[in-house]
């Protein structure tokens, strides 16, 4: 009696010990205790004995995106802090991956039970998910077609994995790309290009493009622009000369152009906007002539000590001036020479020369007679014909017959 009155009281006692705000809660959860093992004795995944095995396994744990590794170096062989420095900066100076991803390697030394261990933490760049997106590039030639494919499409960022890296001038590239496609690429972009490492012959480009618009934006206006252009085409449709080509593509452009100014989209803004100013007129000009068979450049130059812009076109196989400009002030499109064009100055060993065309002969009929109205010398010879008389001679008896009445 005595034992179970005791079991009696404990029990209580033991329940609210347990779980004290018991009557605060509208349910309460008994969950069984589990014993955590916490394991000091970590296991090591990777091993390195010498210099070459621990710089290879660097560079796979880097391939790999490994942030953090434990190294078993017990059998080590060799200076290993002074080793182990030295194969980090070394990675992090040569391999391109390592280079553009790694923002620091940090190292710590440990004994664990009869092994050495160096557990070793790498930091990445944050948008690592960039290097997903790496393309391939072989020589100069290969970058310049990714950069203009990226042109193309609007990019605003592209990054390349370049075998066989050399020096390229990339921001003339850029431009030269964007002056002869116009019409795909609507805005010539500013751009940034780094290089990882300094050195070598492989090499990481990471190349920014900064437009003053957004990508989507950019694409709807070049698909504005085919439009235009194809409306232009129609419009010269029927016109046989190259002059009435030209004159009909000034007479198309010269409705839109309601303003003077200058925009980072030369084309849209024309043909959207109206705004234009020699040179972005004179480059679309082009490019209109260039789609419609015409040959056509564009001239730097100064008008009036000015900078100035207009075109140098073969029109029927001459060369003449177009000022496009003013031609647009004069409602006509007005093809001038070299002798005419006294208020401009340019560089005359960079274009064709455009003298004024002589005018030929006045030419003969074909079927006139060369000897026609030229008088030939009489002859003082009487002509003997078949039929003439030929005087008689005279006789005596003749003579004295003549002579009686």
């Amino acid at each position: 009696m005595g034992k179970k009155l005791c079991i009696l009281l404990l029990i209580p006692i033991v329940l609210l010990s347990g779980c004290r705000d018991w009557m605060n809660e509208p349910f309460v959860s008994v969950t069984p205790h589990v014993e955590e093992y916490v394991q000091h004795d970590q296991p090591v995944a990777e091993v390195a004995t010498d210099y070459d095995g621990l710089y290879a396994l660097i560079l796979r744990l880097i391939e790999d995106g490994t942030t953090q590794a434990t190294v078993d170096v017990s059998e080590y062989t060799g200076a290993l802090e002074r080793e182990l420095q030295r194969a980090i900066t070394r990675v992090r100076r040569d391999d391109p991956l390592a280079a553009y991803t790694v923002t620091g390697i940090t190292t710590q030394t440990a004994e664990v039970g009869v092994r050495h261990i160096v557990t070793m933490k790498i930091q990445y760049i944050q948008n690592l998910e960039i290097i997903r997106e790496m393309k391939r590039a072989w020589g100069p030639a290969g970058v310049v077609s990714h950069v203009e494919n990226a042109l193309k499409t609007a990019e605003s960022r592209i990054l390349l994995e370049v075998n066989g890296y050399q020096e390229q001038e990339l921001d003339e590239v850029v431009r030269a790309y964007y002056m002869e496609h116009m019409d795909e690429v609507m805005e010539l972009p500013r751009l940034t290009v780094a290089v990882y490492p300094n050195n070598g012959n492989e090499r990481i480009m990471q190349i920014d493009f900064t437009y003053t618009h957004d990508r989507q934006t950019l694409v709807t206006m070049t698909d504005e622009v085919q439009t235009m252009l194809t409306s232009a085409a129609l419009y010269i449709r029927g016109q046989e000369t190259e002059l009435a080509r030209a004159e009909r593509l000034g007479a198309f452009l010269r409705p839109m152009l309601t303003q003077s100014g200058s925009t980072t989209t030369p084309v849209y803004s024309l043909f959207h906007d109206g705004i234009a100013d020699s040179n972005s007129l004179a480059h679309v000009f082009r490019l209109l002539c260039r789609d419609n068979g015409l040959s056509c450049q564009v001239v730097a130059g100064t008008k009036d000590g000015e900078d100035y812009c207009w075109n140098i076109l073969m029109l029927d196989g001459v060369y003449c001036h177009v000022d496009l400009m003013e031609s647009w002030l004069e409602d006509d499109l007005i093809p001038r020479y070299d002798e005419e064009m006294e208020r401009y100055t340019w560089d005359g060993g960079s274009y064709p020369a455009c003298p004024k065309p002589v005018a030929p002969p006045p030419s003969q009929p074909e079927d006139t007679d060369p000897t026609e109205g030229q008088t030939e010398p009489e002859d003082t010879q009487p002509e003997a014909t078949e039929n003439a008389t030929m005087p008689e001679e005279s006789t005596p008896e003749t003579e004295a017959e003549e002579e009686l009445p």
